[in-house]
């Protein structure tokens, strides 16, 4: 049976910048990004194309490269692992239509992540900032 991967929710976002894409969880504050290959892979996934369909797609692009498969299963299971995507058996609703041009050079790809800056990016900027300070000054009064 096919897979496909999908973001886990509205709550997960993402945004693409040269070579580098910018994942945030708005549930938990992470922020997470993938660079170079890792960019194109993360979007090849939830561009419509099948688990199997993009693990040939790295293997063709490439050939010389003995671990490209095995390496990019890992970075599809670490996206699901960090909760940022989920596998489906349904096509894509709203597909990722933009991709940018695959590296020459074949780098491993992976998924680097954080949470040092969660705390900013959970505080509602309205309700719970120090009304003298503002953003990004939480209010200790509330």
């Amino acid at each position: 049976m096919e897979t496909y991967l999908e973001l886990r929710s509205a709550d997960v976002v993402h945004e693409t910048i040269e070579d580098e894409t910018i994942v945030i969880d708005l549930q938990t504050g992470a922020y997470y990004w993938a660079a170079g290959l890792s960019s194109v892979v993360f979007l090849q996934a939830l561009s419509g194309l099948t688990r199997n369909d993009l693990l040939e797609w790295v293997a063709a692009t490439y050939p010389d490269e003995a671990s490209a498969t095995e390496d990019t299963k890992l970075f599809l299971d670490a996206l699901v692992a960090v909760n940022l995507c989920v596998i489906s058996q349904d096509v894509p609703v709203n597909p990722v239509t933009l991709m940018p041009v695959p590296p020459e050079k074949y780098s491993t790809p992976v998924i680097g992540g954080s949470d040092d800056m969660a705390e900013l990016l959970l505080l509602d900027p309205i309700h719970e900032v120090d009304p003298d300070a503002g953003w990004p000054t939480s209010n200790t009064n509330t």
